[in-house]
């Protein structure tokens, strides 16, 4: 059993010895409700972190990746949080997403709503 942890340790230190981080600010496509109006900042962008392999996230081309929150459902007054979709678009026709992690920061947004 110990040989195993051990071994499986291993495997993981290695695989992600070769680990490296891209960050890039893209822009944030905010789809706003009908009969409310924000009063408070809309972001305009956001940060899409990518972590793998470095020969692997410098092949993806980030204008393939389109970053949307949707208000649309909004139906009440007061601060309303929603995911940061990611959108790849025919990306992962060519990206193997097991070798890559693609994630936004933040990973929500809140806007307050007033009528």
């Amino acid at each position: 059993m110990t040989c195993f942890l051990f071994s499986a340790g291993l495997f993981v230190g290695i695989y992600f010895s070769g680990s490296a981080e891209r960050v890039v600010e893209m822009p944030l496509n905010v789809t706003m409700p009908q009969g409310y109006v924000a009063s408070s900042l809309v972001p305009v962008s956001a940060e899409v972190i990518i972590k793998g392999r470095e020969e692997r996230i410098y092949m993806i081309d980030v204008s393939n990746i389109e970053l949307n929150a949707d208000f649309s459902a909004v139906d009440r007054v007061g601060v309303v949080t929603v995911p940061v979709v990611i959108d790849y678009k025919d990306m992962l026709e060519y990206i193997n997403m097991a070798d890559v992690s693609i994630f936004t920061k933040p990973a929500t947004v809140k806007i307050y709503f007033d009528k």
